[in-house]
């Protein structure tokens, strides 16, 4: 299953990450952000700020959590609206945050569709930094399992991608369409 999905236009620290991790837990102690003076503060806008950190938080350009649990959309709660479109894919309850998207139906193509935004938002170049990040549970692998793609379907395309390889291995990849700042990285 696939439960939440979340791309910064930013690189996550270490610590950044583990404050993610922690907010979606059934306990959370303390704040869930503090504001540019390290007061407490619980906002929104502030939830994915690393506490006591009184840099300039950087939230999510795109956050879908899967927790409709009903029907054939998923919701972007970053506030940029990119409503992935879900295909294939059956709701779950036991998850890690809520509810889940399954996707185990064969030779089907189960995934969540976001189309390509007209603003750009999710349009990354060789020289941005960007941080795209999911939660998975994987029971089998048969054959490579596209966690995000956002274009890089061939050599000629620009884009980006994150998958699960045959091997277990997870890969992101970038193509910028030219061949000059094609990059794949392992775990």
């Amino acid at each position: 299953y696939i439960d939440e999905l979340k791309i910064y236009t930013t690189i996550l620290t270490p610590a950044q990450l583990s404050v993610d991790y922690t907010h979606g837990s059934s306990v959370q102690l303390g704040s869930s952000g503090t504001d540019a003076s390290g007061n407490t503060d619980n906002s929104a806008d502030r939830s994915f700020c690393v506490p006591g950190d009184t840099a300039t938080c950087n939230p999510p350009v795109g956050h879908w959590t899967f927790n409709e649990n009903q029907g054939t959309d998923g919701y972007d709660t970053s506030g940029n609206e990119n409503t992935a479109v879900l295909e294939n894919t059956y709701w779950r309850s036991k998850c890690l945050f809520g509810s889940c998207l399954g996707m185990t139906i064969a030779g089907a193509r189960d995934r969540a569709t976001i189309a390509d935004p007209a603003s750009g938002i999710l349009d990354f170049s060789d020289s941005d930094d960007f941080t795209a990040e999911t939660w998975v549970k994987v029971n089998a692998i048969e054959s490579v399992i596209f966690l995000m793609d956002k274009g890089a379907h061939n050599d000629s395309d620009d884009g980006w991608r994150l998958t699960i390889e045959t091997d277990g291995r997870i890969r992101g990849r970038y193509r910028d369409g030219d061949g000059s700042g094609d990059e794949s990285v392992y775990s």
